[in-house]
């Protein structure tokens, strides 16, 4: 797993390791990693290490981003994540031909500002972020290998996952608005409120992602989210009744890189895998924040 100690990552493997094994690999040691979890730092591989994991594991999950969908350049995306992710996977795949991989992209940034209903994987991809751009380009990289050398590969362009282990100060809307909420500070918001996004629960990504990682396949793409818009003011509303308090808000323009509308269109993955995604927001909400508060007591 690349980014195992990320947002997602921690909830894939405080899922995973029921059942399963994993290694991660890290650009910085993590102040503290499940049992039974082993971790490489990136800068440090050799090669007889990519050999090595290559031939004992049979999938790579690749969820590791350097930037924010707010912030970067295409300059540093093309560095910092293109290249790196396609020479990391690269290499694993030179030592094991049947080797899977499952990469995250965003459903969020991929397409761009260009829809009011739902997205269909199909649907043309203009990201109008730096972010989004460096998922475009690897989600092409990753087509371009599947296609010339059978790379086995599925991305997940996923929605905007909401979990107990978001802990970022500037990324995340419930985590951002849930700290500015409890420490009394205002909320600056992008745009009216009325800005629509599709929000789904963490555990249910890592829950897909391991169901994913059982099938036969070559190349494959999905969107993962709960197909269900929510407005920025809605989500906040459904905060502040959980927690009983009114949140501060500061209005301010919608910044480029934020789309109007990203809801997406998830029936492909619902009959991929006999499942519905739709779970209400608010029970997603009701989840995270009553963790959030027993972790911080």
């Amino acid at each position: 797993m690349v980014g195992g100690y990320g947002f997602l990552g921690r909830h894939l493997l405080h899922t995973l390791i029921k059942n399963h094994s994993a290694t991660v690999i890290t650009r910085r040691a993590p102040i503290d990693s499940p049992v039974g979890v082993n971790y490489y730092l990136s800068n440090s591989l050799q090669e007889t290490d990519f050999k090595e994991l290559a031939r004992s594991h049979d999938l790579v999950v690749y969820m590791a981003s350097s930037s924010v969908p707010s912030s970067g350049s295409i300059t540093n995306e093309l560095h910092d994540n293109v290249l790196f992710t396609t020479d990391l996977i690269l290499k694993f795949a030179s030592y094991n031909s049947s080797l899977k991989v499952i990469y995250l992209s965003s459903g969020g940034q991929i397409y761009g500002n260009s829809y009011d209903r739902k997205i269909k994987e199909s649907d043309p991809r203009e990201p109008v972020s730096a972010y989004g751009f460096g998922k475009l380009m690897v989600e092409n990289s990753l087509e371009f290998l599947a296609r010339t050398r059978g790379l086995k590969t599925t991305i997940l362009r996923v929605s905007n996952p909401i979990g107990v282990w978001q802990t970022s100060s500037n990324q995340g809307i419930v985590n951002v608005s849930y700290n500015a909420l409890i420490n009394n500070r205002v909320l600056t918001i992008f745009g009216d409120g009325s800005e629509l996004r599709d929000y789904i629960d963490a555990d249910m990504v890592a829950n897909i992602i391991l169901r994913l990682s059982e099938r036969e396949y070559g190349f494959e793409v999905f969107n993962l989210g709960s197909g269900v818009g929510t407005t920025l003011l809605e989500l906040l509303q459904d905060i502040e009744s959980i927690v009983g308090k009114t949140l501060q808000k500061n209005f301010t323009s919608r910044r480029n890189v934020d789309p109007k509308s990203a809801v997406l269109d998830v029936s492909k993955l619902e009959n991929e895998l006999d499942i519905s995604l739709k779970t209400p927001v608010r029970k997603i909400l009701e989840k995270t924040l009553s963790a959030k508060n027993k972790l911080a007591v």
